[in-house]
């Protein structure tokens, strides 16, 4: 009964999302077996709840004209406002996130510190799945980032902290209106990034994207970085 609750109120991937959380309180208080050393054993058993059945749908993957045409429509930017030019700041964005698919939040933490503007790479560690990386810049991406330098200043993408990210997507959706292109996220723009180097060198774009490792070749012996900056060149 809850699970027909559930489904009549929220989509498939938010039911799973909030069974795993529930799943993992009630596996620590469920008693300790093979998998759950921490269980504190205040309920006799772990209950089951099956997982609802989802549609993926296909992946949206911008086409250049509408990256194009939102580069274009920048130069309309106010916002955020950072001491420099707000549509420098979002070609920049836009250039990055195509060329490296970071995510919005590590895109937004990124600091200078982490930028190597002479041997173009950037060296981060992903917020979701804290996989260290060192990804190769493009020199038009590195040409972008340039713009935003202001000495004694941290942050690359100053003003942005401060914003939430449901005012960054306004901002975001504003000039899209401009643009007159249909409305994209930023994953939307990682999601393109990801198509577009699967199709320059096949099997690339998990290393793009820095997904986590599947296997102990994966985490501790593959080094792909001379591939991917030539995929990414």
């Amino acid at each position: 009964a809850v699970r027909a609750k559930l489904i009549a109120k929220y989509s498939p991937s938010t039911i799973n999302t909030m069974s795993s959380c529930w799943r993992a309180i009630l596996r620590r208080l469920a008693p300790p077996f093979t998998g759950n050393p921490a269980g504190l054993g205040i309920i006799e058993q772990v209950p089951y709840f099956k997982p609802v059945k989802q549609r993926h749908k296909l992946p949206y993957r911008l086409s250049l004209e509408d990256l194009s045409r939102f580069y274009i429509a920048c130069r309309h930017a106010m916002r955020p406002r950072f001491g420099g030019s707000p549509g420098d700041w979002w070609r920049a964005a836009l250039v990055l996130l195509y060329t490296t698919g970071l995510r919005r939040g590590d895109m937004v933490s990124l600091e200078w510190s982490q930028v190597d503007l002479e041997n173009l790479t950037l060296t981060f560690t992903a917020s979701k799945t804290w996989k260290e990386s060192i990804l190769p810049l493009h020199p038009v991406a590195a040409h972008h980032l340039k713009r935003l330098y202001t000495p004694g200043r941290a942050s690359v993408f100053r003003g942005a902290q401060g914003s939430g990210s449901g005012s960054l997507y306004r901002l975001l959706h504003g000039l899209q209106e401009i643009a007159g292109v249909e409305r994209f996220g930023f994953h939307d723009i990682r999601r393109t990034a990801a198509s577009e180097i699967e199709r320059v060198r096949p099997g690339m774009a998990k290393h793009l994207l820095q997904h986590a490792p599947r296997s102990v070749t994966d985490a501790s012996y593959l080094n792909l970085f001379p591939e991917l900056r030539e995929a990414v060149d």
